[in-house]
């Protein structure tokens, strides 16, 4: 008398494009299609619930990426303008001498200068 195995035929509808996708699946990893439906059968659903959950994660990381990076590129934009203006306010102040509230603003004004150059050149 043969053995009989624990298993039971059945027949199944699905969606092409469900199909196409188990089937693709299944023959990257060299698993016939029926071996890939009972992978996925088995699978535990909270799996695919922190799967989701994963993919959400990371595209609200990117997202926030994204914004920090044109954050970043407003803010350096601005950095050159007020360093272009800083330059102009330089040379109109060299003029200043000595002492007095004058040469005290020029003196921020170049301070100034010198941040936004080490910031620069560390860019």
């Amino acid at each position: 008398m043969p053995l009989q195995d624990d298993t039971i035929k059945t027949s199944l509808r699905l969606p092409r494009s469900l199909h196409a996708e188990i089937e693709a699946a299944a023959s990257a990893v060299g698993l016939t299609i029926n071996a890939e439906m009972l992978i996925r059968l088995e699978r535990n659903p909270r799996d695919n619930a922190a799967e989701a959950i994963l993919q959400e994660i990371e595209r609200r990381d990117t997202a926030v990426a994204d914004g920090l990076r044109k954050q970043i590129s407003i803010l350096w934009t601005a950095l050159g303008r007020a360093d272009e203006v800083l330059k102009r306010v330089a040379t109109a102040m060299s003029k200043v001498s000595g002492e007095g509230e004058g040469a005290a603003l020029k003196r921020e004004v170049e301070f100034a200068l010198e941040l936004i150059n080490a910031v620069s050149t560390s860019r």
